[in-house]
This record gives structure tokens, C-alpha cells and sequence, in this order.
């Protein structure tokens, strides 16, 4: 790629960053140093991402991660504890904190282990299993995750096993200037198992970067139902999320990814559906404001023939911040019978709000039902002048009009306290978006 040869001052300031960064876990295994080893040549080899490249076209890298990510200057960063969110909701609660984990009691066929302390059966399965579909040659970031975490944590829900409660991760990266940190999980969910995981990142410093490489085996008939709920204060990080998901066999996945935070979030997801009569279900719910930025890339790969998927976006782009939703089905060889939609429904507060979107269907077989859609707009002028017809100011109606359209996006939640905690945040935004508004309006 040109971009290896040719870095701007700031690019290849963020690329002897990143080389510095690199090093060995304590205690690795030969298995484990060869990984990392392969995620150094891949980053090599890949260089620091520009806006010349197709995927991160719309990114702001520099302005939104680099400058402020190596800023000499003591001023930019600014610390705070922040508390955990949702502790109160029921369910077995586990805090991961900058690679080592803090967790209540576990059920029977629920256990979570360290990279260092994989034993047997599991080792061999983890050796075969971590990178294989999130390889390192995909991403820049991959591989800098790759070459440079420390630590990571193997979920395995054995066999045949039914979780009653929910399982809270609280992935926290704690206070420091100009802190990064790089953590990797595998979740393993064995044949007929069913679980619902909820996934909390928090990240206590206004300018670190976290880099997250998440890879999830669903095997015959498993059923997960997974939460990824991206709502620390805002202004609080950097973050780089990779969700790579393999489906077996009539397995199910129902996924909801809620993002209200940080002044940076890139996620990318990845589902491969390999087993015949796989489903999967994808939920998005985002809000960014000022000058934030949220990105979300979403890959459905149908591999094999009767295969289902649906995912819908939804979401508002407040003032001066932006939203990039870059969305794809890929139905490939041989996946006949494959049903796929894929949605996009996105409000902008004003001009100055920018949301790209980009829908794509990629079908290389003949007996398939694909669509997509998607809808971007302002507030309909016609539904204000209703309200304010009625006597309800006009930011006023403004905020109900807003609060209606994203109360459809978490009406899929099927958690009551979850859904609860998140219809609360998002009247909560509405106050803040829209209240000081409203006080001069009245």
C-alpha cells in the first residue's frame, strides 16, 4: 500500500508509537509469541491507515485519535473514576480491569481463564481457535493488537449449559496520560448452550486508546443473545472494537450494540455464517454529539445455504458531530436459500451534523430474498408545526419527535433493567442536547 511508503508527520508519528508499544507477554507460550510475531509483520507490512483507504475513508484518524493521543501537552488530559454502570442489575457481574479480571461466584459450566492459565482440552482448542478469524493481515489495528496485548481471557460456556442471569463484562482501562492498552477475548459457547452476555467498556482518561479484539464460536445450535453497550461519559477515550462471530449449525445470535459515548468509537463487526440454518439478528443504537465521532462497520457473510440474517441500524447525529455506518451482505458461492436484510434509519440535528452510509449486497448465488434500505433526515417540518400547533414549544417537540424515533431502537431489548437503564440515558441526552433549548424557549 502507498501509505506504507508514504506518512504524513503525523502518520508516522502514530507508527513509531505503535512500533514502540510492541513487546512480549510475560510468561507466553512458544504458540502465543509466534501470534504476536505475525501481528508485528502484519503491521509492518499494513502500515498506519489514511483517508486513501476505502475503509477508513470518512475516519477522522488524525484529528480524532492521533493529535490528541500524543499531545505533549499535560492540559488535554484530564482523569475521573467512573463508577460501575449497572452493577445494580442482576446478573453475574465481572470486572476486567486493564487484563486481569475481578468476578463473583460463577455458575457450574461457566468459566472464565486467563490466557496463561488455559489448561488441556481448552489450550489445544485456543491455540487453534485465537486469530483464526480475526487474522491480523485484515486491519492495522488488528495487528497492532495482535503484536502488542498483554493479556486476554478465554469465556467458555460448556456443553449443554442454560445461564439463568446475564453475564456483566465491565472492561475498565484505568487513569494515565496518554495511556493505550490493548486486551483480546475468545468466547467459546459449546453445542446447545445459551447465554446472554453484556459487555460494558469504560476508559478513565480523556485521551488513552483502547484497542478490543473480540472473537466469538457459536457451535451447533448455541444461543446468544449479546449486548455491547458503549455508553461511559462522553469524552472519555478512543476506542477500537473488532467483533469477529463464527455461527455453527442452527445456532442463533441476537446482538444489540448501543453507543452513546466517547469523542471516538470505531467498531467493527464481523459474523460468519457457516452452519446451515444459522441465524442472525443485529440491533444498532447510536447518539453523537459534540464533535464526537461513531463509526460502525457491520459484515454478514453467508457461506452456507439456509441462512438468515436482519440487521437494523438506528440513530441520531447531533451538531458538529459525525457518524460513518458502513454496512454489508455478503452472500457467497453455493448459499442458496440465504434471507438477508439490512436497514439504516438516521436523524441529523442540523447541518452541521455529517452521517455518512454506505449499504452494500454482495450476491454470488441465484436463489436468495436480499434488500436494503436506508432513510436519512432532519425532523419532519410537517410533525413540528403539528406539535406546535397544539401549544408545544418548538424545541420541545423537537425532543419528543427525537425521543419517539430512538425509543424504536431499543424497543428490541428484551431485558427489562437494560432496556430500563437505556430508555433513563437517553432522556437524560434528550435534557442535554436539547434542554438549555427548551429553558430559553420557555
Amino acid at each position: 500500500m502507498d501509505s506504507v511508503i508514504r506518512r504524513t508527520k503525523w502518520e508516522e508519528k502514530l507508527y513509531q508509537y505503535c512500533l514502540s508499544g510492541f513487546g512480549r507477554a510475560k510468561g507466553a507460550s512458544a504458540w502465543w509469541d509466534l501470534l504476536q510475531q505475525r501481528g508485528e509483520k502484519d503491521f509492518i507490512a499494513q502500515g498506519i491507515p489514511s483517508r486513501r483507504w476505502e475503509a477508513y475513508r470518512y475516519t477522522p484518524l488524525i484529528s480524532g485519535v492521533v493529535r490528541p493521543l500524543l499531545a505533549t501537552s499535560q492540559e488535554v488530559y484530564r482523569s475521573a473514576p467512573i463508577s460501575l454502570i449497572m452493577d445494580e442489575l442482576p446478573g453475574y457481574h465481572i470486572v476486567l480491569s486493564e487484563g486481569e479480571s475481578s468476578k463473583a461466584t460463577l455458575p457450574a459450566g461457566l468459566n472464565l481463564l486467563p490466557f496463561d492459565s488455559v489448561k488441556g482440552e481448552n489450550q489445544v482448542w485456543l491455540k487453534a481457535h485465537l486469530g483464526e478469524i480475526t487474522k491480523s493481515g485484515q486491519d492495522p489495528f488488528i495487528a497492532w493488537n495482535t503484536a502488542s496485548f498483554r493479556s486476554g481471557h478465554l469465556l467458555h460456556i460448556e456443553r449443554g449449559v442454560v445461564l439463568d442471569r446475564p453475564i456483566f463484562l465491565h472492561q475498565r482501562v484505568g487513569p494515565g496520560v496518554g495511556k493505550t492498552l490493548h486486551t483480546r477475548m475468545v468466547v467459546r459457547m459449546e453445542a446447545g448452550s445459551e447465554a446472554s452476555i453484556v459487555e460494558i467498556p469504560y476508559m478513565e482518561t480523556s485521551q488513552g486508546l483502547h484497542t478490543h479484539v473480540e472473537e466469538t464460536y457459536l457451535e451447533p445450535g448455541a444461543k446468544l443473545c449479546y449486548y455491547l453497550c458503549q455508553v461511559a461519559p462522553t469524552g472519555y477515550g478512543k476506542h477500537f472494537y473488532y467483533n469477529y462471530i463464527k455461527q455453527g449449525r442452527e445456532s442463533e445470535l441476537y446482538r444489540h450494540h448501543i453507543t452513546v459515548m466517547g469523542s471516538f468509537v470505531r467498531n467493527d463487526l464481523r459474523v460468519d455464517l457457516a452452519g446451515v440454518n444459522s441465524l442472525a439478528k443485529h440491533y444498532g443504537f447510536y447518539i453523537s454529539e459534540g464533535r464526537g465521532h461513531i463509526e460502525n462497520k457491520v459484515v454478514l457473510a453467508h457461506q452456507v445455504p439456509h441462512t438468515t440474517s436482519h440487521t437494523t441500524y438506528r440513530g441520531f447525529t447531533g451538531h458538529q458531530s459525525s457518524v460513518v455506518f458502513n454496512g454489508k451482505v455478503s452472500v457467497l458461492p453455493g448459499a442458496q436459500q440465504t434471507v438477508a436484510t439490512q436497514y439504516h434509519h438516521g436523524r441529523c440535528q442540523d447541518d452541521s451534523a455529517q452521517l455518512y452510509v454506505r449499504p452494500q449486497l454482495a450476491i454470488e448465488a441465484d436463489e436468495v430474498a436480499c434488500s436494503h434500505g436506508v432513510t436519512v433526515a432532519e425532523p419532519s417540518e410537517d410533525a413540528l408545526f403539528y406539535l406546535q400547533a397544539r401549544g408545544i414549544p418548538a424545541v420541545q417537540a423537537e425532543r419528543l419527535l427525537w425521543e419517539a424515533f430512538l425509543d424504536k431502537g431499543l424497543a428490541a431489548i428484551p431485558l427489562p433493567g437494560l432496556r430500563a437503564y437505556l430508555e433513563a440515558l437517553c432522556a437524560r441526552k434528550a435534557l442535554s442536547i436539547f434542554g438549555r433549548a427548551t429553558e430559553e424557549g420557555e
